[in-house]
């Protein structure tokens, strides 16, 4: 009885973290990634995005892998930002990459989150999120043990991952797709 116990446990414990990495992205969920989005794009004068499912299955696909760096077109070769935090939400993440705002030079202007959200060029987004265990754990330690122990101590955190389509930062562009 005890193993079964247990078993029913695991077994549930485990397809409840394969819910999330599976299912994507709820229909509230969508609106608020695209609430979000939008409202940044609108004081920029861009148009509204729309939801893709294969970009959110995309991104799914890139934060179920629960590392800490851009995907490089392993995915699909759109534009992408990440973000990832203990108690993060969607509307934070995409305020984190709104707030880049601040350091854009159109006279100088540089990639950021801020102008794959606000590039007027793109037309549709798709997110996920993952929680993921030790991400940050180990970073900038030198031993590779040490490094390992932090990541066991570390707190799990979400991990936001939206891929863009058109992808934006085009070198070149930012003048017709940034306004500031």
């Amino acid at each position: 009885m005890r193993f079964c116990l247990i078993s029913f446990v695991v077994s549930l414990s485990l397809a409840l973290i394969t819910i999330e990495g599976v299912l994507g992205a709820t229909a509230a969920e969508k609106k608020a990634y695209l609430d979000a989005h939008n409202a940044v794009r609108r004081k920029q004068k861009a148009n509204d995005l729309k939801w893709s499912d294969k970009l959110g299955n995309a991104a799914q696909t890139w934060a179920n892998k629960c590392q800490w760096k851009h995907s490089n077109g392993a995915v699909g070769k759109w534009g992408e930002n990440l973000a990832a935090g203990t108690n993060l939400d969607i509307n934070g993440a995409i305020k984190m990459w709104a707030d880049e705002a601040s350091q854009y030079n159109p006279k100088n202007p540089e990639y950021s989150h801020f102008t794959q959200v606000v590039w007027k060029k793109t037309t549709h987004v798709g997110c996920a999120v993952r929680t993921c265990n030790g991400l940050f754990g180990g970073v900038g330690l030198s031993s590779r043990k040490d490094a390992e122990k932090s990541a066991e101590r570390a707190p799990p955190v979400k991990m936001y991952v939206c891929e863009y389509n058109p992808p934006g930062n085009v070198a070149g562009q930012f003048g017709q797709n940034v306004s500031k």
